[in-house]
């Protein structure tokens, strides 16, 4: 089974970060810790939680292994998921760094 996620980070379009704005916060809990982060600190963790949840939802439907092409990465996503780097824009330089 296969799945391509895109856009599956928080997008805002109408600032010149295209994400969240800095100042926003999120509450992280573990037990009866809880810690406030900035949304950066947290931003692609969007991307591998998607990921994870498409991976292990499909290993549930079938014995075969599933491929997972997503564009927002986080440390240890390649577990579960195929990193694909988005659209490039049709001009030489950026043709010349999506080579490498």
């Amino acid at each position: 089974m296969q799945v391509w996620l895109d856009m599956v980070e928080p997008a805002i379009f109408t600032n010149t970060e295209k994400t969240m704005p800095k100042t926003n916060k999120h509450t992280l809990t573990q037990g009866d810790k809880q810690l406030e982060v900035s949304h950066r600190d947290v931003h692609s963790l969007y991307g591998h939680y998607g990921a994870k949840a498409h991976y292990e939802g499909l290993l549930k439907r079938s014995e075969e292994r599933p491929f997972v092409l997503n564009r927002a990465f986080f440390a240890g996503s390649q577990r579960y998921a195929v990193h694909w780097t988005g659209d490039p824009r049709c001009d030489w330089g950026h043709f010349k760094i999506t080579i490498p």
